[in-house]
């Protein structure tokens, strides 16, 4: 009887031990819980602001290559532009030439009509006319315009 009571006794005395060192594992378990969750927002917070930061660019991104698009479009109608001007300076260039030497073999064969010729070109200075302020203007494309932000 002896022995089963100090054996209950000392179930007791473990019991006890354990409890004290499960309520101290415990509180040690909750601090750690409460340190873990702490890092889990801060690294959830940094995650949020990453992604918003990612989705920011992405957008400027877009609106970037949408202003390189556009850019090009506008360089590719202004090249166009210029070889279509090219030509027809080449044309005009050729068929001045062959007025000059139109006029020139004209002159050369017959001097009175050369000097009625200078005469006529000086009247022309004369002449109150501005073909400059009657010509038709050339619109260019803008190479400077940028998309507006759809926002905007």
């Amino acid at each position: 009887r002896l022995r089963l009571l100090r054996a209950i006794d000392c179930l007791r005395h473990a019991a006890t031990g354990v409890e004290r060192r499960d309520a101290a594992q415990l509180l040690e378990d909750g601090a750690a819980l409460e340190r873990l969750c702490a890092q889990n927002e801060e690294l959830n917070r940094g995650k949020s602001e990453a992604e918003g930061e990612a989705t920011r660019l992405q957008e400027e991104n877009r609106r970037l290559l949408g202003v390189v698009q556009q850019q090009d479009n506008q360089l590719q109608t202004a090249q166009t532009r210029i070889g279509e001007l090219e030509e027809l300076l080449q044309a005009q260039t050729e068929q001045v030439n062959f007025l000059a030497q139109q006029l020139q073999a004209m002159a050369q064969d017959n001097p009175a009509r050369q000097d009625e010729l200078f005469r006529s070109y000086r009247e022309a200075f004369n002449d109150t006319q501005d073909d400059w302020a009657e010509a038709r203007s050339i619109q260019l494309p803008d190479a400077t315009n940028y998309p507006t932000p759809a926002g905007a």
